[in-house]
C-alpha cells in the first residue's frame, strides 16, 4: 500500500469469540503530521510516570492489570477511550449503546508495542507482521490468555484526539472500540526513524479466557 506520507492510514482487525481475526475495511484521512518529529522527544508523555489515577475522562481507576506502571500517554489513551466507549454512537450506520470501561492490561501492552515497533522498524503498514503472525498470535507470544481479541492500527497520527477520531469515523474501528465484550485494552505509539511514516499506533482489545 502505497500512502502519501501527509495522509493518516488507518486499518482495523476486529476477532471474534473463538473465531480468530477477520481483516476490516482500509481508510485513509486528511490528517497533516508533516510537523512531526521522527524521535521520542515529540511525545514526552509516552515515557513519563504517571500516577495510577487521573482526572481525565472522569474518575475511572487507571490500575493496570498486570506488573505495569501507566505512563501519561498511556493515561490519556485509556481515558480517551473509555470516554468514547461512554457515548452511545453510530458506527456507519449501525447504531451502538454506551458501553462500559475496559482497563488497561500490561500483557496487551507487550502485545501492541511487539507490533508498532515491527510496523516502524520494518516499514510496513499491515496486520501481518514481519513474521507472519496476526493479533490472535501476537496476544499468544505475549502470554496474554483470551478468548476474544481485536485490533486497530493507524500511521501518521500525531496525538491521542486525532489517532481517536480517525478511528470513530471508520465504521469497522469504531465498532472494535464500541464493543461491549471487551474487558481490557492497551494502546501502543512508536516513533521510528528512517520509515514512511512518524507514528505507528497499535490498539489492542481484549477479553480474557475463563
Amino acid at each position: 500500500m502505497i500512502k502519501s506520507a501527509k495522509s493518516s492510514v488507518l486499518s482495523v482487525c476486529a476477532s471474534v469469540l473463538l473465531v480468530g481475526c477477520i481483516e476490516g475495511e482500509t481508510s485513509t484521512a486528511t490528517e497533516d503530521v508533516s510537523g512531526l518529529a521522527r524521535d521520542n522527544n515529540a511525545f514526552p508523555e509516552a515515557v513519563a510516570s504517571s500516577s495510577e489515577t487521573s482526572s481525565e475522562g472522569g474518575s475511572a481507576t487507571m490500575q493496570p492489570v498486570g506488573d505495569c506502571r501507566l505512563s501519561v500517554l498511556d493515561e490519556k489513551l485509556l481515558a480517551k477511550l473509555n470516554e468514547v466507549r461512554a457515548q452511545a454512537r453510530y458506527c456507519g450506520d449501525s447504531y451502538q449503546e454506551a458501553v462500559a470501561p475496559v482497563v488497561w492490561n500490561c500483557t496487551l501492552e507487550d502485545a501492541a508495542h511487539m507490533h508498532s515497533e515491527d510496523m516502524g522498524d520494518n516499514n510496513f503498514f499491515s496486520h501481518t507482521g514481519s513474521d507472519g503472525l496476526r493479533v490472535g498470535a501476537r496476544a499468544d507470544q505475549a502470554g496474554y490468555n483470551w478468548s476474544m481479541v481485536g485490533e486497530n492500527i493507524a500511521v501518521g497520527f500525531s496525538s491521542v484526539n486525532a489517532v481517536m477520531k480517525g478511528w470513530l469515523e471508520s465504521p469497522s474501528h469504531c465498532r472494535t472500540i464500541m464493543n461491549e465484550h471487551y474487558e481490557e485494552t492497551a494502546t501502543a505509539l512508536y516513533l521510528p526513524s528512517g520509515s514512511d511514516y512518524s507514528s505507528y499506533w497499535t490498539l489492542l482489545m481484549g477479553r480474557p479466557a475463563g
